[in-house]
């Protein structure tokens, strides 16, 4: 290449600064929309029954109550979307074998509840290698009332 056609010394210094800014830009813009789209799924949560418990910002714990709550399997998979996700109480909702999967996604997981109709021996063994504190209670319906490991 000529040197005519090379570059000055400050022009490659202002465009190595422009890419500096574009690329602090781009993340802070990829920040910002994380954020709103972890707001806009807490809101989704509470308003399907969850409690939500924040530390800094993040959402560190998230408890389901109520026979009414309309959390499931595939909407386990988006709580990837709380990456400090510490405590999880998934009693009572319509949560099954299949969606307990998502548990291994939550690398900051250490307190899992739930309460399943089925649950198997394999996906049982996954958890408690995963899981700190584990509180599994196995769920059938007998005559029309919940039965909880036996007891009514």
């Amino acid at each position: 290449m000529s040197k005519e056609l090379r570059p000055s010394r400050r022009e490659r210094r202002t465009w190595k600064k422009l890419l500096v800014a574009s690329l602090l830009v781009t993340l802070l813009v990829a920040w910002f929309c994380h954020l709103v789209y972890q707001n806009s799924l807490a809101s989704r949560l509470k308003q399907q029954g969850a409690t939500i418990q924040y530390s800094g910002g993040s959402v560190v714990s998230v408890w389901f109550r109520g026979e009414d709550c309309r959390f499931n399997d595939s909407e386990m998979a988006s709580l990837i979307w709380f990456p400090q996700l510490e405590s999880l109480d998934v009693d009572d909702t319509q949560v099954t074998n299949s969606g307990l999967v998502h548990v291994k996604d939550l690398s900051q997981l250490t307190r899992l509840s739930v309460r399943v109709r089925q649950i198997t021996d394999q996906r049982e063994k996954e958890l408690k290698k995963e899981m700190r504190y584990l509180i599994i209670q196995k769920t059938q319906k007998i005559g029309g009332r919940r039965v909880v490991d036996g007891f009514q």
